[in-house]
């Protein structure tokens, strides 16, 4: 029963919280719900009747379980949303889409941080876990791929920018960080690695960005991300090399090189432009094309009978936003954004500002950020391996208040 758990506790790698009847109460609550992924997985390979059994009725008794009410561990219940996606790719069951994108929008609601990071459990705000940032990062990029909704990739690049970006440390592994938004307006450190769980996550999730760089669909080839790379890749008939060169998500310059190998046929484009990109401008061998914006997808035509240059430059928007943990975050604070990334102070007093504050770039890690009395320099949490963030005392001030 409910009331023989007890509540408010756990540690980082999980506790026996309870024994009843010879059963082991796990901390992570719903955690059985993460082997629903490799049962799923299983029976992709081996579709027998007695698995199936055993994933309809796993499915049904993680769509009975009220989240929220139970303060579940965010991590299995991702977990347990990716398993009903590629339960989804296998039935074709929109009846399963649709719950996904019903508890994801709970998450997205009442288990995320303003750094876009993770409360470990529903209504427990104690520290992120990068097992769930990566979780929560894929099933944003699998939902954008089921519904085409350009909101589900929006999210995936905060993540990735501001939460991956933030938990991977500088030996390479990955840790916890504290609950940005409840209570704490600065982001700190709270165990430089996790080594016996998110350090493994963490791998997949940088696997998983590699391999969402680039999408093909018939004749249409889609760059939902940005990341200086190439690859090889064949769709409608033809066989392509691609470079990109980016300055994303620090500027808004970005470079293709496509070098035809075989085949000739008309291919089109589609350039992710997320919802802070403005004046955008493409060039095909220096010369300005014209372009649709469709489901905030840049789209053009090409046809690669030749080496094509292609230039796409933009601007990225700084701006003040509302929390994103609506249910949790303190009321009236704000975020600072340029572009996709979160800006914080580095300072360690807490500040506020007496009015909207005005925010200029000064360098590709520099920012600027002031009101009608004091001004401040500011940097993104974007850290991606770097070693201060295990220093003693670390924190950035993510989250601001007015006077």
């Amino acid at each position: 029963m409910p009331e023989e758990r007890k509540a408010n506790v756990g540690e980082m790698s999980g506790t026996t919280q309870n024994v009843i009847n010879n059963w082991l109460l796990s901390s992570d609550i719903g955690c059985d719900f993460i082997f629903l992924d490799g049962v799923v997985q299983a029976y992709s390979l081996f579709p027998t009747p007695e698995l199936k059994a055993l994933i309809d009725e796993m499915t049904s008794r993680f769509l009975q379980v009220d989240l929220v009410g139970i303060k579940a561990q965010t991590h299995s219940t991702l977990t347990g949303l990716r398993a009903l996606m590629r339960y989804d790719e296998i039935t074709g069951d929109q009846h399963l889409l649709n719950e996904v994108i019903k508890r994801y929008r709970i998450y997205r609601e009442q288990g995320i941080t303003e750094n876009y990071e993770n409360f470990n459990w529903f209504c427990r705000p104690e520290w992120t876990e990068p097992c769930a940032i990566i979780d929560s990062y894929i099933l944003a990029v699998q939902l954008w791929q089921k519904t085409g909704d350009p909101i589900y990739l929006e999210d995936a690049h905060h993540i990735y920018y501001n939460a991956i970006c933030h938990t991977q440390r500088d030996n390479g592994g990955f840790g916890c960080d504290n609950c940005t938004g409840p209570v704490d307006l600065q982001l700190k450190v709270k165990a430089y690695e996790a080594y016996w769980c998110c350090t493994m996550r963490g791998g997949e999730g940088l696997a998983r960005a590699i391999q969402y760089s680039y999408f093909t669909k018939d004749n249409d080839l889609y760059i939902p991300f940005f990341h200086t790379s190439s690859a090889n890749i064949t769709m409608a008939g033809n066989q392509l090399t691609l470079y990109e060169t980016t300055g994303y998500p620090f500027n808004g310059n970005t470079s293709f090189r496509i070098v035809p190998k075989s085949g000739r046929s008309k291919i089109t484009i589609r350039l992710f432009a997320p919802a802070w990109t403005t004046h955008h401008e493409i060039k095909v061998n220096e010369k300005t094309v014209s372009f649709r914006m469709e489901n905030g997808f840049i789209t053009f035509p090409l046809k690669p009978d030749a080496t094509l240059n292609i230039t796409w430059t933009c601007d990225l928007v700084a701006q003040t936003r509302e929390p994103e943990n609506t249910m949790n975050t303190q009321k009236g604070s704000f975020a600072i954004m340029y572009g996709p990334l979160v800006l914080g102070y580095d300072g360690t007093d807490l500040i506020s500002f007496s009015e909207k504050p005005v925010i200029k770039k000064l360098d590709e890690s520099n920012y600027q950020v002031s009101d009608k009395n004091r001004t401040y320099k500011f940097t993104s949490v974007y850290q991606l391996l770097d070693p201060r963030v295990k220093e003693e005392g670390y924190q950035k001030q993510v989250m601001f208040l007015y006077k």
